[in-house]
């Protein structure tokens, strides 16, 4: 088998470029720049309002999304950590202030330092400025509630674009790489 014999992400990967998760990631933003675009994504909403996870999880389920829900931090990471490996989570959608040892931060923080694949999307009625200040180590967007259908919509939208975007980057990288190495690895005979 030659490098030209296969996929551009299972290239990378036999050149070491690509973990079997940064493939999966390479392979979403290849459909999707092909016109194909997977028919659901999996959101993992933490709130610990039942009535404003109910409300969230209606309108995320209606718009197609398919949804897992959790009322705390630490139950998030927990539900994280057991629906992930076999149901991608594409955006976490958690409260910026939970009672417990985890807020929306920290679980934020976890989920990125398991999979940095995954987006945020933060919520909360609080002051927004609150996020802002510290270091982060990444941007975090942050939704003010009370909020609209129509608003959350378009930041789910756009947190999972961006994800896309950050992907078509690393894409580029490895694609590099995988080209560079095509140059200098002779082809199998």
């Amino acid at each position: 088998m030659t490098l030209d014999s296969v996929t551009p992400s299972a290239r990378a990967c036999q050149l070491g470029t690509l973990c079997n998760k940064d493939a999966r990631l390479v392979e979403i933003v290849l459909g999707e720049s092909r016109g194909v675009v997977r028919a659901r994504r999996d959101v993992l909403i933490v709130e610990d309002n039942d009535e404003v996870l109910a409300v969230a999880s209606e309108i995320l389920t209606s718009a197609g999304y398919r949804v897992t829900t959790a009322i705390s931090g630490e139950q998030g990471l927990k539900t994280f950590d057991k629906v992930h490996p076999d149901n991608h989570i594409d955006l976490l959608f958690t409260d910026l202030v939970m009672p417990g040892g985890m807020n929306g931060l920290m679980l934020a923080d976890a989920v990125m330092e398991r999979d940095p694949s995954v987006s945020v999307l933060l919520t909360t009625g609080y002051n927004e400025e609150l996020v802002v200040n510290g270091p982060r180590k990444r941007a975090t967007d942050v939704l003010s509630k009370p909020y609209r259908r129509t608003e959350l919509l378009d930041r789910v939208r756009q947190a999972l674009n961006h994800a896309v975007n950050r992907a078509a980057i690393a894409q580029s990288m490895y694609f590099g790489l995988a080209e560079e190495a095509k140059s200098i690895v002779p082809p199998a005979r």
